[in-house]
């Protein structure tokens, strides 16, 4: 499937994914996969989400800290 193929299909609610905790982590990620179909590509609400990655980008965690710092949700320490 193409880039832009993918982009035309109507990407899943992530709010909808029900998965069971009570099953083992390998079954949950199966589970999620089969759910969410794409997982670069989800809708959350009305927000369309699009993940793509770098390979000479920071590593996702920090990313996402910088991101969680920015809106004033995530404390400001290196030890997380």
């Amino acid at each position: 499937m193409t880039v832009t193929e993918s982009l035309e299909k109507t990407p899943v609610e992530i709010q909808e994914v029900k998965i069971c905790r009570d099953m083992p982590v390998s079954f949950r990620r199966k589970e999620y996969l089969r759910q969410i179909k794409n997982p670069y590509m989800f809708k959350c609400g009305e927000v369309k989400v699009y993940l793509s990655f770098s390979q000479n980008g920071k590593p996702l965690k920090e990313a996402l800290k910088d991101c969680l710092y920015a809106v004033g949700a995530y404390p400001p320490c290196d030890d997380v």
